[in-house]
């Protein structure tokens, strides 16, 4: 199986990353056991990164998944929260469901803030503070905003990205395809970690 190095995080992954919004009460309402079915017929065939969040409720689907399972599997979180007191919430609850003891990275779910930088400072701080803590690898990133993607370039602190990009440009709030994609390729050059999101949004 193909493998690929996720910026300059040093994580090594299959570049197909399994997203568990799906399972979860948002959308299937797969129970536990059903959307764990799911995700370890990927790892069996050598998926080793799932991404969830806070929102997606999926941390018992993929709690089932990883019993028993004896392979390296890397785990994405993701906190919405408006302020530093929250994310920590979100992220020690986070490793408690799926009883870890670090999560090997936790994005800013920026999907609805074009500028996380000034509008959810203190969230970054307290996420940067959990990374000294132990409980977190890589700070990330997830938008729907290109303004929020190129400014992530000018921010060190931020190690993986997670844009929404596809054909059509279908999603993306502040432009257009070919622009996200220019804003990607800038965190690119500065050794971000990229992984796409709704790449296949519209294609069908």
């Amino acid at each position: 199986m193909k493998q690929t190095t996720l910026g300059n995080t040093g994580l090594t992954i299959n570049p197909l990353v399994f997203g568990t919004l799906p399972l979860g009460p948002l959308q299937a309402g797969l129970s536990p056991e059903e959307g764990g079915r799911l995700i370890r017929h990927g790892l069996e065939r050598g998926i080793n990164m799932l991404d969830t969040a806070e929102l997606y409720q999926s941390y018992s689907h993929i709690k089932a998944a990883l019993d028993g399972f004896k392979g390296k599997v890397h785990i994405v979180s993701k906190t919405h929260a408006p302020d530093g007191a929250l994310a920590r919430v979100h992220v020690e609850r986070g490793l408690r469901e799926l009883g870890l003891d670090r999560f090997d990275v936790v994005h800013l779910h920026g999907a609805k803030i074009a500028d996380p930088f000034t509008e959810r400072k203190e969230v970054l701080e307290e996420l940067l503070k959990m990374k000294e803590e132990g409980k977190i690898a890589h700070v990330g990133l997830s938008s729907h905003y290109i303004s929020a993607i190129r400014k992530a370039a000018d921010h060190p602190e931020i190690e993986v990205i997670h844009p929404l990009i596809n054909m059509n440009g279908m999603g993306i709030i502040d432009g257009s395809a070919k622009e996200m994609a220019a804003a990607i390729r800038a965190c690119k050059a500065a050794g971000k970690g990229i992984y796409a999101m709704k790449a296949w949004l519209g294609a069908i």
